[in-house]
């Protein structure tokens, strides 16, 4: 067996047991509280709910747009079409153990478009780096906005530490050096990196007001701000988390803790697994979609093929 395979086996076997022991640890928490889970599941509020929904699928169609402006950064040139496409039918990686199969799905398919292979992938990590520093602006600003959520110090840190990949001048030299094709020293600039991480605010308040969305549906009493700086912390950790596939089970962790003062764990329990089942809804919607754009793209350009 290849050291390759080996790390493969591992990296299900440790992101299979993250799936088990949160999953352990959600059930354990709901039946501690029943009645609490039942009654806030029967008064679910619908225009809450498809809201909710709503705005998990706009930020799946805003994070592919942050991608598409990496992509544009790194000097590649391709239509909004076309990187949703790629995106939204890579997204579904994710959730793959192993925390990389996301960067292999959409960089592979925007190599097989035409994006040098360089470009192509180190743009997936480079976006990534960007939303977990906008996240971190968010985090940071929490106090300034009024959320009444203490995060703790080392989820900033992480946020941190993966913004310094895309800002820290010996890092952003290095990554220069593997996509040097003459010009991408003069795209990959200090500047335009900070833009990129301010681009990706709007979205990370898009994905803590569907999770606001989703506190309300169950009836569950917290103040929107508090909701979306404890969102996006928790999203940063289990972005952060490449084990666990799709960051489960640390995601959760972390909006539990924080809202567990105002909600009681059962009912920050439950906001944070059904707002978990939004969101992969979301992306699972947005994967056939995507599917079904890429059939009728080779259908067409078979059919150009055969015209010509």
């Amino acid at each position: 067996m290849t050291s390759s395979a080996r790390r493969r086996i591992a990296a299900a076997v440790v992101g299979t047991l993250f799936v088990v022991a949160a999953v352990t640890g959600a059930v354990y928490a709901l039946l501690r509280d029943l009645s609490t889970v039942r009654s806030s599941l029967r008064s679910i509020s619908v225009p809450y709910a498809l809201a909710a929904a709503a705005l998990a699928v706009a930020s799946v169609a805003m994070l592919a747009e942050r991608w598409r402006a990496t992509l544009t950064t790194l000097g590649a040139n391709a239509s909004r079409a076309e990187v949703r496409r790629w995106f939204m039918a890579g997204q579904i990686g994710k959730y793959v153990p192993g925390g990389v199969w996301h960067v292999v799905g959409q960089g592979e398919l925007a190599r097989r478009s035409g994006i040098d292979r360089r470009v192509a992938y180190s743009s997936v990590l480079l976006s990534t780096a960007a939303l977990l520093g906008g996240a971190t602006v968010i985090v940071i600003g929490g106090r300034a906005i009024g959320a009444d959520v203490s995060v703790p110090w080392w989820v900033i840190a992480v946020g941190l530490l993966a913004g310094a990949v895309a800002l820290v001048p010996p890092v952003r030299s290095r990554l220069v050096a593997r996509l040097d094709d003459g010009s991408a020293g003069t795209r990959l600039t200090a500047a335009r990196l900070a833009a990129l991480t301010v681009g990706s605010v709007p979205v990370w308040l898009v994905i803590g007001v569907s999770t606001w969305c989703v506190a309300e549906a169950l009836g569950a009493p917290v103040d929107a701000r508090t909701v979306v700086v404890g969102a996006v912390a928790s999203w940063l950790v289990g972005i952060a988390t490449i084990p666990a596939p799709g960051g489960i089970g640390a995601r959760e962790a972390v909006l539990v803790a924080l809202l567990d003062d105002t909600l009681g764990t059962a009912t920050a329990t439950l906001v944070a697994l059904v707002s978990r089942l939004v969101f992969v809804a979301a992306d699972v919607a947005c994967f056939v979609v995507a599917r079904r754009g890429v059939s009728v793209a080779a259908r067409r350009a078979a059919s150009s093929t055969a015209s010509d």
